[in-house]
């Protein structure tokens, strides 16, 4: 990775007291309005651009209250003198901070959050400007007293703030390192490509000076066009050059085909081929955290065009690469007439519950195919799981087999889209297990930490049966019975809420894994026979045939509970601290858009994990409602108890109001 620093630009916000009167800590008056806090803002740039700054302005909205999505007022609108400290005040209470540097219009007359929010930038002008504009908005800081400021979602008070500058635009770098033969494949075709020209096509007409997705409707420029590099290589049949940075407005999509893309045409003999590259962050995905293909703002994008494999549109080979401004960071390979995008290559699986996934960008539909020989008891895969209904994005769940989680073992999962193939390595670890003189005696209900009414499941009754457990008494647990267990055991050296060794964190073992250790009593799978009560019990070698056997679940027996961790693809997200009722359909999105950048509704795989995990790692444990919406490819379900994923939700179930929880990425 390769990171420059020059190009640094930090705004640092320190509060300080000018009134000894102001240096007890405020609290907030009898009616609710907040106590006057003095602000003083100190502009500190650092780097060789600090020439580029040529004024800030700070706008300030407070709610001036404890409510922390309430309607907030305005408190500040002025330009900073740079030469100074800058002096103003704010309220106890909740506080939006916008810092805008090289505004492109004046500002000075926003008097609401709505109104900066309408603010545009027109492409054109912004492109051909020598003066960037800068930008950088912090939401809901909540600040309670002087030198006492907590930034959203987090828990520890800061004394100052800083908040680093971005520029509003994006920009790209082309460079060539080009073969001009065509091959088929990888087999040359003896003909050679005269690169001719390289435009960018469907560039917004404008962006937001807030970050906002682009309406479509409004139609695009024309084509751009880029000059090409001049040619630097001294062999024949070779074209290498740069192109240096160009400016990318942000274009964040309304709709899947209104993506940014170059295109690059050349001629083979009389023929003409064209070569059309998208841009954005699904080039990817491993750097930017993102399988879209939107611009954002700040990025650096740079494609790496290495050789020549088809006779147009997309069959030109290339590397992407995507990192901050000032960051250049991974390579990713893109070859061939079709594109295929994974964020990972390998992935450690730790966990026989949860599902790990990796991602995926591609130009048509994908394919999963597993190894010769292969069964779901050593590894189970989910997917291709589509984001869309043009099947181009998605992600692919692998989950830990029972029948390996004693052992070390890895697996090669091919994934391929049109001609293009690539491996993905499923690296499984032997697991901790506690040993045996912390072995703990129950029933297999108590030991897995269920609803006690898992014992008497009937024949009949095997609505969402996995290969392990009956999922559905895992929902409807009471907490006492739900507190128990291996749910309820920990590292003794660590603390409860421990992301990786606290509680939550632990299962009863697998067959594998007590066969293994040699050692009697329950395993976490459920006996597949008639009646359906019973569960699978170990023995150690020579008690019994295969060391395997099966008896009620009602039975007390030793059990052990084996180290499983947080899934990472659920782990990342926080949850909103209460429940908001009555919502109907049309309102849901809103509800979680009212509560700050990032908030949104969970997808139904974060409804399952939430209630599973209710109370441990972080999550809250006051969902008081019986039913909450969820959104998955533009979606909606209703999570309840009962299904907590909302596969069953219905026609009737949507046109009724329920409850709104929400959720954001963690970091």
């Amino acid at each position: 990775m390769k990171v420059n620093y020059h190009h640094t630009f930090i705004l640092a916000f320190l509060l300080t007291a000018l009134l000894a009167s102001c240096r007890k800590r405020a609290q907030p008056y009898d009616s609710g309005t907040g106590a006057p806090v003095t602000l003083g803002i100190l502009p500190k740039l650092s780097g060789s651009d600090m020439s580029e700054l040529k004024e800030v302005r700070v706008i300030i909205f407070s709610t001036r209250t404890f409510t922390p999505y309430g309607p907030k007022v305005l408190v500040t609108n002025e330009k900073i003198d740079l030469s100074r400290e800058y002096l103003t005040t704010t309220y106890v209470g909740y506080n939006d901070i916008y810092v805008i540097g090289n505004e492109p219009q004046d500002l000075s007359g926003v008097r609401s959050p709505e109104e900066l929010a309408k603010i545009m930038m027109y492409t054109q002008s912004a492109l051909q400007s020598g003066s960037f504009v800068f930008y950088k908005q912090l939401l809901n800081v909540n600040v309670r007293g002087e030198k006492e400021i907590y930034l959203e979602g987090e828990d520890s008070p800061v004394e100052s703030l800083s908040i680093p500058l971005q520029r509003v635009m994006a920009k790209l770098t082309v460079n060539f390192d080009l073969s001009t033969e065509i091959f088929n494949g990888e087999t040359a075709t003896g003909q050679y490509l005269d690169i001719q020209s390289m435009e960018l096509v469907q560039t917004p007409k404008f962006s937001y000076l807030v970050p906002k997705s682009y309406d479509n409707t409004e139609g695009f420029l024309d084509a751009r066009t880029v000059a090409l590099p001049a040619n630097s290589s001294p062999q024949a049949h070779r074209y290498t050059g740069t192109t240096g940075d160009i400016l990318l407005p942000e274009n964040l999509l309304s709709q899947k085909d209104s993506y940014t893309y170059l295109v690059v045409k050349g001629k083979s003999g009389n023929v003409s081929h064209t070569y059309r590259l998208p841009i954005g962050d699904a080039m990817n995905p491993a750097d930017s955290k993102s399988d879209k293909w939107d611009i954002t703002r700040n990025r650096h994008y740079i494609l790496n065009l290495k050789g020549i494999t088809g006779d147009g549109e997309t069959d030109m080979a290339f590397e992407a690469k995507v990192g901050g401004w000032d960051a250049v960071d991974v390579d990713i390979d893109v070859p061939g007439p079709s594109y295929l995008f994974l964020d990972k290559t390998k992935i450690d699986l730790k966990s026989v519950r949860f599902y790990t996934f990796i991602h995926f960008s591609s130009n048509g539909p994908v394919t999963v195919t597993a190894p010769p020989g292969f069964t779901g008891n050593q590894l189970k895969i989910k997917g291709p799981i589509y984001s869309d209904d043009t099947h181009t994005q998605g992600k692919i769940g692998f989950i830990k087999g029972n029948w390996n989680a004693a052992n070390d073992v890895a697996y090669t999962i091919n994934i391929r889209s049109g001609n293009i193939s690539k491996n993905v390595t499923a690296q499984m670890y032997r697991t901790e297990i506690t040993d045996y003189g912390t072995g703990f005696l129950g029933t297999w209900c108590e030991a897995n930490g269920i609803a006690n009414a898992a014992a008497y499941v009937d024949a009949g009754d095997k609505t969402g049966e996995t290969q392990y457990f009956y999922p559905r008494y895992y929902y409807t647990a009471t907490p006492a019975e739900a507190n128990r267990g291996c749910r309820n055991y920990k590292d003794p050296k660590v603390a409860d809420d421990h992301p990786t060794r606290g509680k939550g964190c632990w299962r009863v073992a697998t067959i594998a894994e007590m066969i293994a250790q040699g050692y009697m009593g329950w395993t976490i799978e459920q006996a597949d026979i008639n009646p359906v009560s019973y569960a699978y019990l170990t023995y150690p070698p020579g008690i019994t045939a295969g060391n395997l056997a099966h008896d009620l679940k009602t039975k007390e027996y030793w059990y052990f509970c084996v180290l499983d961790v947080r899934p990472p693809e659920l782990a990342d997200f926080v949850v909103s601290d209460n429940d908001i009722t009555g919502i109907g359909m049309a309102d849901a999105e809103y509800e979680c858009q009212k509560l700050g950048t990032d908030w949104r509704l969970p997808t139904p795989d974060e409804t399952l994990y939430i209630f599973y995990n209710a109370g441990t790692i972080g999550i809250p444990n006051n969902f008081f409602s019986d039913s909450y919406w969820c959104k998955y490819g533009g979606k909606f379900r209703i999570a309840t108890v009962s299904d907590p994923d909302g596969s069953e939700t219905t026609a009737d179930m949507l046109n009724q109001p329920h409850t709104v929880r929400c959720v954001k990425p963690r970091w």
